[in-house]
């Protein structure tokens, strides 16, 4: 959730439009609600800002699950804006994830203020309502690198799927 967030964040940042959310999942195991409304606006890299992000699971969630993120900066020719590890660690761009290691990796953030009541701060995932409000986030200087993908149109996709 907090990857998910802070990406987004980024773009905004570095971009000044706001964030349009569509939600597409078939499989109806669960739907992302997702609702970043950052405060203030524009996002301004090194200011104070909140974010509202919440995940309805309408089933119980186990097994190898993987987390895609795919960017895709638009214009003439449309450019894939690759995976980046900032230097603080934090993939930005087109990455993968295994949700395991996300929720393992962020546990002691996510853990309990983000998870419904009852659920272990582990896999498998029962069915809830996930995330909530994260306030004062701090978002680091933007490098040029990422700061020159941002600008325009970016066309993302979140998908989640289950191996196996």
């Amino acid at each position: 959730m907090k990857i998910i967030a802070v990406l987004a964040l980024l773009f905004i940042a570095v971009s000044g439009e706001d964030l349009e959310w569509e939600s597409c999942n078939p499989d109806n195991w669960g739907e992302g609600n997702i609702a970043l409304s950052p405060y203030p606006l524009p996002v301004v890299s090194g200011t104070s800002l909140d974010v509202k992000a919440l995940f309805d699971l309408h089933k119980d969630l186990d097994g190898d699950v993987d987390v895609e993120i795919k960017l895709v900066k638009k214009g003439i020719v449309s450019i894939p804006i690759p995976c980046i590890e900032s230097p603080s660690g934090l993939h930005l761009g087109a990455c993968s994830y295994k949700l395991e290691e996300i929720v393992t990796k962020y546990k002691n953030f996510l853990c309990p203020d983000y998870f419904p009541e009852g659920q272990d701060c582990a896999f498998p995932l029962k069915a809830g309502e996930y995330g909530g409000k994260i306030s004062g986030i701090i978002l680091p200087e933007i490098p040029p690198s990422i700061a020159n993908f941002a600008k325009g149109t970016i066309h993302g996709t979140l998908s989640v799927s289950r191996n196996g």
